[in-house]
C-alpha cells in the first residue's frame, strides 16, 4: 500500500512544472492517449490485437525467466492461449503491467527522426490508452491468472506496476525527467508514507 501511493505521487509530480503539457512531447503524448478513448467503443470488436499482446506479453515473459515456449494461439472470436514449461506470478501477470505495443513504439520514438518521432510518440500514447483500458476490462471480465496468483495481490501489484511503468515510459520521452529521478521520488515518498503511519500508530496510547 505504501508503495502505490508513493508511487502515484511521484507519478503525479512528473506533470507538477507549469510548462509540462507546453512540450511537444507531453501534447503528441496526451494526444493520441486521448484518440484512443472514443475508438475503443466504437471498435471494440477488433479485440485480437489485445489477446494477441497479452499471449505475447506471457510467452515473452516465460522466455525471460528461462521457459520452454510451446504452444501459442489467439484467436478472434475463440480468445486465446499459451502453454510454457515454467511458471511464475510475473510470467502470470506480466500482460497487465508490461504494455508490450506502447514499449515498441517508445523504442522506435527513440531511434526515429522527425517528423516520424512525432508519429510514434503518439503511437506510444494511443497504445497505452490501449492498455489500460483493455486491461481494466480484462479484469472486469474475469481472468484465470489473476485467480491463479491471488486476486488482492494480483490486483495491487498490477496496480503499482502500471504506475511504475507508465512512469519510467513517461519519463523517457521528457526532457526535463529522468527515470532516476522517478524512481527515488517513489522510494522517497513510500519511505516518508511508512514513517507518518508507523508514528501515528506509536502516538496512539495503548491503553485508555
Amino acid at each position: 500500500m505504501f508503495a502505490s501511493i508513493g508511487c502515484v505521487q511521484a507519478f503525479i509530480e512528473l506533470f507538477k512544472p507549469m510548462n509540462a503539457f507546453s512540450q511537444g512531447s507531453i501534447i503528441y503524448l496526451s494526444a493520441g492517449f486521448a484518440i484512443y478513448f472514443p475508438l475503443h467503443f466504437l471498435f471494440r470488436k477488433y479485440i485480437i490485437f489485445h489477446i494477441f499482446g497479452h499471449e505475447l506479453a506471457h510467452a515473452l515473459w516465460a522466455m525471460l525467466f528461462g521457459a520452454r515456449v510451446e504452444e501459442f494461439y489467439a484467436s478472434q472470436n475463440a480468445g486465446g492461449f499459451v502453454t510454457y514449461t515454467k511458471e511464475n506470478f510475473l510470467i502470470l501477470l506480466a500482460p497487465y503491467f508490461f504494455p508490450l505495443y506502447a514499449i515498441c513504439f517508445t523504442l522506435l520514438y527513440h531511434v526515429s527522426k522527425s517528423p516520424y518521432d512525432k508519429i510514434f510518440l503518439s503511437l506510444m500514447g494511443f497504445s497505452l490508452a490501449f492498455h489500460l483500458l483493455l486491461t481494466m476490462w480484462s479484469i472486469r471480465v474475469g481472468q484465470s491468472d489473476i485467480k491463479r496468483t491471488g486476486v488482492i495481490f494480483s490486483l495491487s501489484f498490477i496496480f503499482l506496476m502500471n504506475v511504475l511503468v507508465y512512469g519510467i515510459l513517461i519519463c523517457t520521452v521528457q526532457e526535463n525527467q529522468t527515470v532516476i529521478g522517478f524512481l527515488d521520488s517513489a522510494f522517497r515518498n513510500t519511505m516518508e508514507n511508512g514513517k507518518f503511519i508507523v508514528n501515528a500508530i506509536m502516538a496512539r496510547p495503548i491503553f485508555r
